[in-house]
């Protein structure tokens, strides 16, 4: 499957002995670091996973209503 090819793939190392994996969440830090919000939420998403969503509803004459 793709997904398996993905994972032999990122564990192929360069020239400097580190995987493709580390290189990628490497680089992620290091783009947090430097202010990248989409790096850094990306990052804290995946260490302890996304903020919960609050959706408020109203009911009136059985019409749901989504704010």
């Amino acid at each position: 499957s793709l997904a398996d090819l993905f994972r032999e793939l990122s564990d192929v190392k360069n020239g400097k002995g580190t995987t493709r994996h580390e290189a990628i969440l490497d680089k992620v830090i290091r783009m947090a670091e430097n202010g990248s919000l989409k790096a850094a939420e990306m990052y804290f998403s995946r260490i302890e996973g996304k903020p919960k969503e609050f959706v408020e509803q109203t009911i009136i004459k059985d019409e749901v209503i989504i704010e």
